[in-house]
């Protein structure tokens, strides 16, 4: 199985201020262009609600998020690359979706980690990423692809954090909107609706600004 949920029953509320055991220390660095991009979106104007809302799920467990992406990372189905990848999404519920890369003899039919990570979290019904961190091993952090920052894009806002680590340490710390700065979303497609009639989210606060939940 590609992908996993879980629910944390306590989120810390001290958020980046960890340090290691596996969590994010406030000292990661930042890489080369990740500043924030002056002028940027907004979360309420890009379709999606601030990650940094407010709410129960606002605070992130590092912690937990890492050990999730390391743990399924060692499922990640990759015979022909030989390149495992795991990644940890957080929800607005709290809950951590973890997924690993499966590949495919016909190469373009597999698919990312990330892509499995949103697939077990819109299984489980969650609508909102709070949080995300990616684990490879490589030479250099282990970044989401251009099509997994779209993909995350649809249920992220720009200020979502993004971690790249490896199976010792964490390597680099983004945003999402650093990471695909001025970005296609859900609110440029206004107001859309579900087969039961029921208004999306990101389209519902693009319009009035409000977190939907």
């Amino acid at each position: 199985m590609s992908g996993e949920s879980k629910h944390l029953d306590s989120v810390p509320s001290d958020g980046l201020q960890q340090t290691d055991a596996g969590a994010l220390s406030a000292e990661v660095p930042a890489q080369s262009g990740a500043s924030p991009p002056d002028g940027g979106a907004s979360p309420a104007a890009s379709g999606i609600p601030s990650s940094a809302a407010s709410s129960p799920a606002a605070a992130v467990d590092w912690p937990a998020l890492l050990t999730a992406a390391r743990e399924v990372r060692l499922r990640a189905h990759a015979p022909y690359s030989r390149f495992a990848v795991g990644a940890a999404v957080l929800d607005e519920h709290g809950r951590v979706h973890a997924g690993c890369n499966v590949e495919n003899a016909a190469y373009p039919q597999g698919w990312c980690a990330e892509t499995s990570a949103l697939a077990a979290m819109v299984s489980s019904g969650g609508r909102l990423v709070r949080a995300v961190v990616v684990v490879g091993e490589a030479a250099e952090p282990v970044t989401p692809c251009g099509g997994c920052r779209q993909k995350l894009r649809e249920f992220a806002a720009d200020d979502c954090p993004v971690v790249c680590a490896d199976t010792v340490r964490q390597r680099a710390r983004y945003t999402l909107g650093q990471l695909l700065p001025a970005s296609f979303g859900p609110a440029h497609l206004g107001p859309q609706v579900d087969a039961d009639g029921v208004q999306s989210a990101g389209a519902a606060s693009a319009r009035s600004g409000d977190d939907p939940r």
